[in-house]
């Protein structure tokens, strides 16, 4: 929710002409914002909960040859911002495999190129699931079938 009011409103509400946040301290520990852009001012409230929500909700199948690679895409919103993990159809957190599987940053599964004789079967042939969480809630995506071809 955002309420717009002018700049002389809001300061003189507050009676002060700036804010003082403590070193250390982020913006992300305060429930409101306030941005100021040519003497208007917008406060935010930042306190509403909104559960995950899919951006890039992955495919159901994901067939990719050992010589290419590929990123399987999964990306969530919500308030605040969701952790995006990977599971396996067991409900166990993917952790990294070097040179074989890894999470990217953006929440994304990357699987590059690798030799033929580097195959793993609970890699390469293996289904997954997306899951974003938050304080609002627990999102999971369809299952995820994974076939590396050699």
């Amino acid at each position: 929710m955002s309420h717009y009011i002018s700049r002389d409103a809001l300061l003189e509400y507050y009676e002060f002409s700036s804010f003082n946040i403590p070193m250390g301290v982020g913006w992300a520990n305060y429930p409101w914002k306030i941005l100021e852009i040519n003497d208007i001012s917008e406060y935010q409230s930042t306190d509403a909960l909104k559960g995950p929500t899919f951006v890039n909700e992955p495919p159901n199948d994901v067939t990719f040859l050992n010589t290419y690679g590929t990123i399987v895409p999964c990306s969530a919103t919500g308030h605040p911002n969701p952790t995006v993990t990977w599971r396996t159809e067991d409900g166990t957190v993917v952790v990294n495999v070097p040179g074989l599987r890894h999470v990217r940053w953006d929440g994304s599964l990357d699987f590059p190129p690798f030799a033929q004789e580097d195959f793993r079967k609970d890699v390469h042939t293996a289904v997954y699931r997306c899951v974003a969480m938050n304080n609002a809630g627990i999102l999971g995506s369809r299952d995820v079938r994974v076939r590396a071809g050699t």
